[in-house]
């Protein structure tokens, strides 16, 4: 169903952008109460006026274009102009030469918005990362640039920093996605932007970090925002623990601090290793519009991922300043091999995150299991199999060791690796999708409890 709404207005300037805030604010109101109802409704605003001297039809002026795009901006509407074989004239009264003059869905302001920061947030992240220093050597300018596009750009697409097996990294990503499904009323979301970086350092004193932000336009429910920050040591450093926290907790509403703690640890538990994946945890879920004000939340979601990499940066260089190259063991990389492989294991076996994104397309498998350290422990995955893991993992942790390259020592997992490790995963799911009823506690009931 599409419901046109058409706005008469001869109006310029601020008069035209009040009237059409009037206008819109219960209209957009009005389409967030019917999506609970009808999900597929999709709600359009027409913004028509009377013909000015000299214009025709189909030709209106760019002074008239430019008064409209700049009246919906205030009015927190996004403008998309229609081909002239898609414009109509409309005839109403006295008003004999009335026609449209802009045909825009109405896409929130709040959508274009929360790309802007997180696009900007992905750049200071990588700047943060490059100014790290391990034995006078940083590696500015090593994060390569890679884009993707979802069918081929008509829905989106994303660009992501890597870099991987250097002196300060065993291996970092840093991903940016945004995805609109606007035209396909069928999909359960109209867009999703995110944020989803993930840090291995090489000294095993240096945490690994994890962090993802997304702002998530879905069909059946008002947006929300979903913001994960969470450290992961290989080897024990509770002051590292608290000096993350402390950054994020000055930041978080304590409430909201409060569950989305507790949601992080219910979250990154491995029940059949008996450990958790990293000793800092936190995991809003969900964060409405409906809770919080799009501005607050948006400003909330940028200040936890600058206070994230600023904290984490920090973490990392009193690491590499501390327990320089020369002063490290057999012992402790064997300790951080170990504590990659469990991350291993929980990214593939366990979160919900990567599989949905396995299971929704195949255009950038490598990026999605980019979170996956460079190195693991193939005989202890092995040791797992025969002492800890339970069905159904067992059947997938079969396939994946057919995959991974032989070795007595660390094995590599390479990019072609990880491609051979998406198909084996999504495979897996889609022969038997309750299979996923295994995988981390994402309980949404929960949180909506708390929340309320």
């Amino acid at each position: 169903t599409t419901c046109r709404v058409f706005l008469q207005s001869d109006l310029s300037g601020k008069n035209l952008m009040a009237s059409l805030q009037a206008f819109a604010s219960p209209v957009l109101a009005a389409k967030q109460s019917a999506l609970t109802q009808a999900p597929s409704i999709s709600t359009r605003l027409a913004v028509a006026r009377p013909l000015q001297g000299g214009e025709r039809a189909g030709h209106e002026s760019r002074e008239s274009w430019r008064l409209c795009l700049s009246a919906a901006a205030g009015a927190g509407l996004a403008v998309a102009r229609q081909p002239k074989s898609r414009r109509t004239v409309h005839r109403s009264g006295a008003c004999t030469a009335l026609r449209s003059v802009a045909a825009p869905s109405l896409v929130s302001i709040h959508r274009t918005e929360s790309q802007a920061v997180l696009d900007s947030v992905q750049a200071h992240f990588v700047s943060k990362l490059e100014a790290l220093s391990c034995d006078g050597a940083t590696s500015e300018g090593g994060f390569v640039k890679l884009e993707w596009l979802r069918d081929g750009g008509i829905h989106g697409g994303g660009k992501r920093f890597g870099i991987k097996e250097t002196p300060i990294f065993n291996r970092a990503s840093v991903n940016y996605s945004s995805v609109k499904y606007d035209d396909l009323p069928e999909k359960p979301i109209s867009s999703a932007t995110a944020l989803s970086v993930i840090i291995h350092p090489r000294n095993p004193f240096a945490p690994s970090m994890h962090c993802h932000f997304s702002y998530t336009e879905s069909r059946s429910k008002a947006p929300y925002w979903r913001m994960i920050s969470d450290l992961n040591p290989s080897l024990h450093n509770p002051h590292a623990k608290n000096q993350f926290e402390k950054a994020l907790k000055d930041i978080c509403p304590r409430d909201l601090f409060d569950d989305g703690k507790l949601f992080g640890d219910k979250y990154f538990f491995i029940p059949e290793l008996n450990m958790y994946r990293g000793t800092s945890h936190l995991f809003i879920a969900e964060l409405s519009d409906n809770e919080m004000a799009p501005q607050t939340s948006r400003k909330l979601a940028q200040d936890l991922a600058i206070a994230t990499i600023d904290t984490y940066t920090n973490i990392v260089q009193q690491m590499l300043d501390a327990h320089p190259t020369e002063t490290l063991s057999d012992h402790h990389r064997a300790q951080q091999l170990a504590y990659h492989t469990a991350y291993f294991y929980q990214v593939l076996f366990l979160d919900c995150g990567t599989t949905a994104g396995l299971l929704t397309h195949s255009e950038n498998d490598v990026g999605t299991l980019a979170s996956l350290p460079s190195y693991i422990n193939v005989s202890l995955l092995k040791s797992w199999l025969e002492e800890n893991v339970q069905p159904p993992h067992d059947v997938l942790l079969r396939r994946m060791l057919a995959i991974l390259p032989a070795a007595d020592g660390p094995c590599h997992v390479s990019d072609e690796t990880r491609a051979e490790l998406a198909m084996t995963v999504r495979e897996y799911y889609q022969e038997d999708m309750t299979r996923t009823k295994s995988q981390a506690d994402m309980d949404l009931a929960w949180w909506a409890s708390r929340r309320k």
